[in-house]
């Protein structure tokens, strides 16, 4: 068995963010979080090309982050093996660690790191 892992998003501006469960991620996501009993991530993007409530991220039990699209305006695309994964709103896909997750025109590099890893934010 897999040791349990958490899930860091570290954006352009070095700004890491944890996700240790299902989380909704925007420019203004916490209304949208409170209400369906989620966490939230709330990014600043003064270009507005992220959505008040653009992604849906749920890790799973296999060691894979679930990232669904919520019907973002300027969508979510995955960068792996050399191609870019264009999400389709409302079916999840997968992302592993390593792999760069673009949210809008937001980037953010995605890694699994061990639970409890108190640098994994920070490092």
């Amino acid at each position: 068995m897999a040791a349990p892992v958490e899930w860091v998003l570290r954006d352009d501006d070095g700004i890491a963010f944890r996700v240790g469960g299902d989380t909704v991620l925007g420019r203004r996501p916490d209304a949208y979080a409170q209400a369906e009993g989620l966490a939230s991530i709330a990014v600043d993007d003064p270009l507005r090309s992220v959505s008040r409530v653009h992604l849906r991220l749920r890790p799973d039990a296999s060691a894979v982050l679930s990232v669904t699209d919520t019907g973002s305006a300027n969508g979510t695309r995955i960068e792996r093996d050399g191609g870019v994964l264009e999400l389709v709103a409302g079916q999840p896909a997968f992302v592993r660690s390593g792999e760069v997750l673009w949210v809008g025109e937001r980037r953010f590099r995605v890694r699994a790191v061990p639970s409890g890893d108190t640098g994994a934010a920070t490092g």
